[in-house]
């Protein structure tokens, strides 16, 4: 499949294939697959045949981008220096034949001088032109990640640019796996080979620091990324930012996957919800122009221009459909055209499969089901249930929210959305003995610990709100309620935090809400936050048929 993604890719730059690219990709895969007399199988369980293909495909991805942004192509006698670089960059982490010691971790720490010689040889007895037998190897050096990215100074202008490009895609590739976390197991597997086969003198004079566990790498990973990998890609001249020009709008699915893979295993502040356009600028991986590009974008109905006209004032309009298949035919049609898993599948960045798995980690992360119980899985599959039917349900939210109530024992829960004009939170459905009242109540959108998790768009405890400066007693005052604890975490729209669900009042024996409590409303919140999603699609969509119908008539 990753061959055939290759294939198209460079189909699309160059109208041309060449028959080396085929036959470097399917001897590389021999290698890995101990193949070659000279070389074991890849016994390492991290840097794979898989990884190399991952990489050569970022590259690829790359290199297209810089041929339709700049006005010095890439020609194709160098893009494929860059594909056999991808290829050939971890092939030095394969053991020679007969050698039984370890399974190749060993070589963590010398391995790319190893994948350079191979490439060299094997060029050099496939007959590559001379100038590509002398450049391989040194982009693969600069795949390096021990030693600052300096590029060799044989290099062209766009040889440096190439090579670049593949340092790039193999932090790119690394990161962006939707199985990044879970891969850190094997990571950590070759790096205890390592340190062993290395010893701790030599790792001591090396500056190399040790990690003492799996869990300890898990734990480091945002702070690897923020202050590693950023300035890695920086100093590598930003190279990602080609794969940006692939795309309607300035955007980049690698990036973005990388953001969710930390958002979703980020140990430090596991119920913190931040979007991936906050997170992206904070890395300094986009401007704020980019986002608000972005946002444009994807506030624009998947970005049809004539959507963009639609009048906000416009009546409801009835889709039509006349039977199931009409509805499945349209749904095929129109849904998922600026869904970044569809983009991804599409562009090749991944399989279907592994937008599957990724999909059922955003709707149930790990790091939150750890918490729920067998019960707390049957109510979230029974709201999820109604939720699917929001068109039948009478008060579906407040059916929703009374199961909140039910599943955490609290006395109320509301749902509040924010009124930018006002610039406040609505109360907009609630349960409990003040539901009634509470109803259009509004409290200013920066005040109490509602205001508080809508402002810093994470979740947070109040046990006792006799203690927490943030608790703000305007709405108890208005209802005459006493609140004595509060659990409240954000609602998304559109990446954008456009509410907040609180519960209110625990009554277990000491009235604290827990951890179960907070991921257990997180996953209600989160599909709270796709039924408003879908909903709120829906009519847009519906407001344009109404237009378009009315430009249709004149």
């Amino acid at each position: 499949m990753s061959l055939d993604q290759i294939r198209r890719i460079t189909q699309s730059i160059y109208n041309d294939c060449p028959e080396r690219l085929e036959v470097i990709y399917r001897d590389v895969k021999d290698l890995y697959d101990g193949k070659w007399p000279e070389y074991e199988a890849c016994e390492v369980g991290y840097h794979t045949f898989h990884h190399v293909q991952e990489v050569a495909i970022a590259t690829a991805y790359m290199i297209a981008g810089w041929n339709k942004a700049e006005n010095k192509p890439i020609p194709l006698e160098l893009y494929l220096c860059g594909i056999a670089a991808s290829l050939f960059h971890d092939a030095g982490y394969i053991k020679d034949k007969g050698d039984k010691e370890g399974r190749g971790g060993k070589f963590s720490f010398t391995h790319e001088g190893r994948s350079a010689n191979m490439a060299r040889e094997y060029l050099k007895r496939h007959n590559w032109p001379e100038r590509s037998i002398e450049i391989v190897p040194e982009m693969i050096m600069l795949t390096d990640f021990k030693v600052y990215p300096a590029p060799s100074e044989i290099f062209t202008e766009l040889e440096r640019a190439v090579a670049q490009i593949v340092a790039s895609a193999d932090l790119l590739a690394q990161m962006a796996d939707p199985n990044y976390i879970e891969h850190l197991n094997d990571l950590f597997e070759e790096m205890q080979e390592a340190y062993e086969f290395t010893g701790e003198e030599e790792l001591k004079r090396r500056g190399i620091k040790r990690f003492s566990s799996v869990e300890d790498m898990k734990e480091k990973t945002l702070d690897f990324f923020e202050y590693t990998v950023v300035p890695r890609f920086k100093a590598l001249g930003s190279m990602y930012h080609y794969i940006n020009y692939l795309f309607p709008i300035p955007r980049n699915p690698y990036v973005e996957s990388i953001i969710a893979n930390l958002m979703l295993h980020d140990t430090e502040e596991q119920y913190k919800w931040k979007k991936i356009g906050e997170l992206l600028e904070e890395m300094g991986l986009v401007s704020s122009d980019d986002i608000i590009k972005a946002l444009r974008y994807q506030n624009s109905a998947n970005g049809d221009s004539k959507s963009q006209k639609v009048d906000i004032d416009a009546p409801k309009y009835s889709l039509g459909l006349k039977n199931v298949t009409e509805i499945i035919d349209w749904m095929e049609t129109h849904s998922g055209s600026a869904c970044l898993g569809d983009i991804l599948v599409r562009m090749g960045a991944m399989s279907p499969d592994q937008l599957r798995e990724a999909i059922k980690e955003q709707l149930l992360p790990k790091n939150l089901i750890r918490f729920l119980t067998t019960e707390d899985f049957h109510n979230l599959l029974i709201t999820s249930m109604m939720l699917g039917y929001v068109r039948n349900l009478p008060h579906l939210f407040s059916q929703v929210l009374t199961i909140v109530n039910q599943s955490l024992n609290c006395e109320a829960s509301s749902i509040l959305l924010a009124d930018a004009p006002t610039e406040t939170l609505v109360f907009v459905v609630s349960t409990g003995p003040k539901q009634d009242d509470l109803k259009g109540l509004s409290i200013p959108w920066d005040k109490g610990v509602a205001g508080w998790v809508f402002s810093n768009k994470k979740a947070t405890v109040v046990n006792d709100v006799c203690y927490d400066k943030r608790f703000c007693d305007m709405v108890d005052k208005t209802t005459n309620f006493r609140s004595q604890s509060i659990l409240g975490v954000p609602l998304y729209h559109n990446g954008n935090v456009i509410g907040v669900l609180e519960a209110v009042n625990k009554r277990n024996a000491v009235g604290v809400f827990n951890q179960r409590d907070i991921a257990f409303l997180s996953i209600i919140a989160n599909q709270l936050s796709g039924c408003i999603d879908s909903i709120s699609w829906l009519q847009e969509y519906n407001r344009f048929l109404e237009f378009q119908q009315i430009i249709e008539a004149d």
